[in-house]
């Protein structure tokens, strides 16, 4: 069992990252910033991310977390639906996709910020395989792909037609299994 005090000082951590993302640049916000904000030590916060962007790859993965914490339907298809609408949910939220988009511009500058692009991909995956169905990274990046894309690069609305084409191509990939 977690100590209940490591659990709170890591959600005061959290919570304060939240509230510095909204107010300022993620690019601009620092440890001494998140220490500040959080009144946890800098050492304290060390002590569970070695970086602010892992800070950040945590506030990402916890509010997809809360999401999901919807996602107990029993058909597969609601689970499907649910998860795909989450996705696009956290595109729309300006939170979010601006952590997202300083992680990925991270990912590109070198191996750390790589890494934590990748574990977040990762982390995702994962909650897809516990709530919705087993699927192969490469078979995840075609269905959220599209999204991503869509939302992030293009800059667009995701439209009701995309979602429910990958929806289709969500249930066919599981329906395989």
């Amino acid at each position: 069992m977690v100590d209940p005090r490591i659990t709170r000082t890591k959600e005061s951590v959290l919570a304060a990252a939240e509230r510095l993302m909204i107010d300022d640049d993620t690019r601009t916000i620092t440890i001494t910033a998140l220490a500040t904000e959080s009144t946890v030590s800098r050492r304290t916060i060390y002590t569970y991310w070695p970086t602010i962007d892992a800070v950040l790859a945590d506030v990402l993965s916890r509010k997809l977390a809360q999401r999901f914490e919807e996602l107990d339907d029993p058909s597969v298809l609601d689970r499907l639906t649910k998860f795909l609408q989450s996705v696009r949910a956290g595109m729309t939220d300006p939170l979010e996709s601006t952590a997202l988009l300083t992680v990925v511009l991270d990912a590109s500058s070198g191996e750390d910020g790589d890494r934590r692009l990748h574990d977040i991909t990762a982390g995702r995956l994962e909650l897809f395989r516990t709530h919705v169905g087993k699927i192969s990274a490469d078979e995840f990046a075609q269905l959220v792909g599209p999204l991503f894309t869509t939302a992030l690069v293009l800059r667009l609305p995701i439209p009701d037609e995309l979602m429910a084409r990958q929806i289709a191509f969500g249930m066919k990939l599981l329906s395989g299994r």
